[in-house]
């Protein structure tokens, strides 16, 4: 009898002084329905999350953010976007993206993470890929009840796909030097191309952006955040850049894809 199950996902570049890789071990517990949960603290608050590898990103409902605001963990002015996302049931639901100043999972801590708001108050509190696709391999070891989460140092998150799209002709130049420096450092590019021609004028309706990256299948919502930090290292302001989730507006998911819309 299998004892242990192995998920292998792709990890964030995370680089350490001694460029060591980190392993750690956070207990789980099982729900009645035989659903693993695990504590996590979101800026000093400590809640019981749902470990959900198929969820896109880290999530809860109304009612959890309000416990929040009212704890002055979080507030209005941490919104940074509001969107609509596909639910499970293939509906569309409104929602908003916030700000977490700091995440933790036992020892390990992410700051500046992003989780997503729903309307619904009973909306459950998902642990997603948006946590899960930063560690190289997730282990569940039901011998010790654990999940183990290893973090491999100097990791460079692949983009299987991407494609540079200039907003203008202004923006043809600026959008050939970047396909030179775009890979790198975060991010390892496996296949990149430039849209040779600018869209017409209604396909930019809702471009606003200096850089807008675009994803198209939600499990990408962590490798979209990761091209955005790129850009940022590149020189672009982090109020230059836009990540928009593409999955509402598209019958099928496209997973691996991405484009980047450049504005002048």
């Amino acid at each position: 009898m299998l004892r242990s199950t192995l998920f292998t996902v792709f990890a964030c570049s995370v680089l350490w002084a001694n460029g060591q890789d980190k392993t750690y071990r956070v207990p789980f517990y099982e729900n009645r329905a035989n659903v693993l949960e695990i504590d996590i603290r979101i800026n000093g608050t400590e809640a019981r999350f749902i470990f959900d590898p198929g969820a896109t990103m880290l999530s809860f409902g109304q009612r959890f953010y309000n416990e929040l605001v009212n704890g002055m963990q979080l507030s209005d002015a941490d919104i940074k976007y509001r969107t609509k996302t596909k639910l499970a049931d293939g509906s569309l639901a409104d929602v908003a993206v916030v700000r977490i100043k700091s995440f933790r999972i036992g020892d390990y801590e992410l700051r500046d993470a992003e989780a997503m708001v729903l309307s619904n108050q009973q909306a459950p509190l998902l642990l997603g890929q948006s946590i899960i696709r930063r560690f190289s391999e997730v282990t569940i070891d039901r011998n010790r009840r654990q999940i183990v989460l290893k973090e491999t140092a100097n990791t460079l998150l692949p983009i299987p796909k991407l494609r540079l799209i200039p907003c203008s002709a202004d923006a043809a130049a600026e959008t050939a030097r970047l396909l030179k420096s775009v890979s790198g450092s975060i991010v390892e590019i496996q296949d990149i191309s430039q849209e040779p021609k600018v869209p017409p004028a209604n396909a930019l309706k809702r471009i606003y952006n200096k850089i807008t990256v675009r994803y198209f299948d939600g499990s990408d919502a962590a490798a979209a955040k990761a091209l955005g930090e790129r850009f940022a290292e590149l020189g672009y302001k982090p109020g230059q850049i836009t990540l928009e989730d593409m999955t509402p507006y598209f019958n099928s998911a496209l997973p691996g894809y991405f484009e980047i819309w450049i504005n002048n």
